[in-house]
Formats: structure tokens, C-alpha cells, sequence
């Protein structure tokens, strides 16, 4: 498959189209072929549906470097978080109720220690904050042991 062929379906979740994108770019680079994190955040940007449009025009106005899809995921992720929201009102007020009643007296559910209302602004799982989130935890301390392999 070729980047230019990436959509997002209407149903698709962000993350999945996300974790498309990059399996492509690993496919592409398994196969010998150059692709940089800028190619595949353009590319994502372009086969998003009209819903995306605004948060697209923001993102590509007040971008001034390099965009990688670490740097756009979390900000489209509100769009869809949004759009999810309008979709069922009746739904996400029962749920932000119940979740109220768990977090416990005197601490809004939104509170560290509370579950999240909305997804992480990391890997777009709901249920957690980005600081919370064991997945950027585990590619930082990933990170952390390539630069001291590097020394």
C-alpha cells in the first residue's frame, strides 16, 4: 500500500488510522525505502474526513518545522473526542455521572487518581492522562537506554 492511498474511513478511530500510518511507514522502510515521519504526518493530514478540516487548517497554519504524527494524533484526537460528544449527549452524561460517583467524595473524576472522561492525549486511549500513560512511559525509558547504548 502507498501513502497516497492512506484514508480514514468514517468510521475508523483516530488511533486506528494512526497505527495504520505507522505500520505503512515500517512496512516502506522494511522494504528499503526512505520515508520520513514529515511524509506520513502530511499524508494522514490529507486522507482525513471533512470533520477534521478545521483542526487541519490550525495544525498546518501554526506549524513552523518538522510535523511528525506524534505532534498531530493528540490534537485530532479532540476532534474526534468532540465529535463523539455531540453524537451521543444522553450517552456521555451517563457515563461522566457514574464516573462522578466513583471518584470518590470531594474529587472530580478528572482528578489524578480519577479515571479520565476523555482519551490520553498520548496514545488515544480512554480511561488515562497522558501521565499516566505506560506507553509513553515505556518509549521514554526506551529512549533513555538507546542514548546511553549511544555513549
Amino acid at each position: 500500500m502507498q501513502l497516497s492511498q492512506l484514508k480514514m474511513g468514517a468510521t475508523d478511530p483516530l488511533t486506528k488510522y494512526g497505527s495504520r500510518a505507522k505500520e505503512i511507514q515500517a512496512q516502506l522502510r522494511a522494504a528499503g525505502q526512505d520515508v520520513a515521519d514529515t511524509e506520513i504526518a502530511w499524508s494522514v493530514m490529507s486522507g482525513l474526513p471533512s470533520a477534521y478540516a478545521t483542526m487541519a487548517t490550525v495544525i498546518t497554519a501554526t506549524t513552523d518545522g518538522d510535523l511528525s504524527l506524534d505532534d498531530i494524533l493528540p490534537k485530532l484526537l479532540t476532534v474526534e473526542h468532540s465529535e463523539q460528544k455531540s453524537e451521543r449527549p444522553s450517552e456521555e452524561a451517563l457515563m461522566a455521572n457514574a464516573q462522578d460517583r466513583h471518584a470518590g467524595p470531594g474529587r472530580p473524576s478528572n482528578h489524578p487518581g480519577g479515571k479520565s472522561k476523555g482519551p490520553c492525549f498520548h496514545c488515544g486511549i480512554l480511561g488515562h492522562h497522558k501521565f499516566e500513560c505506560r506507553k509513553l512511559a515505556q518509549e521514554r525509558s526506551q529512549q533513555q537506554q538507546r542514548q546511553r547504548a549511544d555513549q
